[in-house]
């Protein structure tokens, strides 16, 4: 999630709060202190989790997309003298093997990328004496080949942030469970104090609930398209699935209407949606010679939430 259930870590970081603020009364109730503890072990280690994700989710695929447009001017003059070399050879086979255009090098997938550009020094190294005169010498094609490592390497990093980023999700997401498990007991608490001591219970539950529905309000948009050229994708589909709702929006409709289909009309690849119910949801994007994406975004009513969703086009 972009900002990672921000709002939810908030309201149990609030609650924390209150209860600190009245801990002389509530310690004098039998089951406050343990169960005090544990919410704050718990509150702790989502925080934790949110604080981790955030970062990894700085961690994108810029680097390995700069890494990539460093390496296309170069291995498109690579492959421009190897044409122009097998082409006056009269090795047509060789010509196919080696002629790029750009646009080739920018829309094929990361690795097919990678073999195209190992195969252009395999046939540069093979035939090196012969291309002396075009100013390729070994020293050149160990530069091209730095060049291509740093993609390679870049490509792994951005691959096992984007895996370590969902396996912290996953954790972040059992702990967000966990923790309002925890505020449950807390609820009881608080609620036999309420006689006695209202503002306690109205600050608590002020902390504890979410805001409410503001209606045609929009709450979520975003934008689809390509991840290498940036080009828009109007046409897409995405389909919006919730994952966890409160129990309101839940009793207010079917739960095949909380699912949400659209397609993107806009032609800069955008669209939006109005009086989405707090929540988690699954986003998924598809498009026709592209990868599916699938992705999990935060909800809140009234809260505008934005994200960007790169596809990545197929071999």
């Amino acid at each position: 999630m972009q900002k990672l259930l921000d709002l939810q870590i908030d309201m149990h970081t609030n609650t924390q709060g209150v209860c600190n603020n009245n801990q002389a009364l509530l310690a004098t109730i039998l089951v406050y202190v343990a169960s005090k503890l544990k919410l704050d072990t718990n509150i702790t280690s989502e925080k934790k989790l949110a604080s981790l994700l955030d970062k990894l989710a700085k961690n994108s695929a810029v680097p390995k997309n700069l890494a990539r447009m460093a390496a296309i001017p170069v291995f498109l003059d690579l492959s421009s003298n190897l044409s122009s070399f097998s082409w006056n050879k009269g090795d047509m086979k060789l010509y196919l093997e080696v002629k790029f255009t750009q646009t080739a090098l920018k829309t094929v997938s990361d690795s097919e990328f990678i073999r195209i550009c190992g195969n252009l020094l395999n046939v540069a190294e093979q035939y090196i004496d012969d291309l002396a005169d075009r100013n390729i010498t070994g020293q050149t094609l160990t530069d091209d080949g730095a060049l291509l490592e740093d993609f390679v390497n870049q490509r792994q990093i951005f691959k096992d942030t984007t895996r370590q980023y969902h396996e912290v999700l996953v954790q972040l997401r059992k702990q967000v469970k966990t923790t309002n498990f925890d505020l449950k007991s807390m609820d009881t608490i608080i609620d036999s104090v309420s006689l006695n001591h209202p503002d306690v219970a109205g600050d608590y539950w002020r902390a504890r609930n979410l805001p409410t529905p503001t209606g045609s309000k929009v709450v979520f948009k975003g934008k689809v398209f390509d991840s290498i050229t940036g080009q828009p994708l109007p046409g897409a589909n995405v389909t919006i699935t919730p994952v966890e709702i409160s129990a309101k929006a839940l009793a207010s409709t079917s739960g095949a209407d909380l699912v949400k289909n659209v397609k993107v009309k806009s032609s800069e690849g955008g669209f939006q949606l109005k009086s989405l119910a707090s929540g988690v949801y699954t986003v998924k994007v598809s498009y026709y010679g592209y990868a599916e994406q699938e992705v999990t975004v935060y909800i809140n009513d009234g809260q505008l939430t934005s994200i960007q969703l790169p596809l990545i086009k197929l071999a």
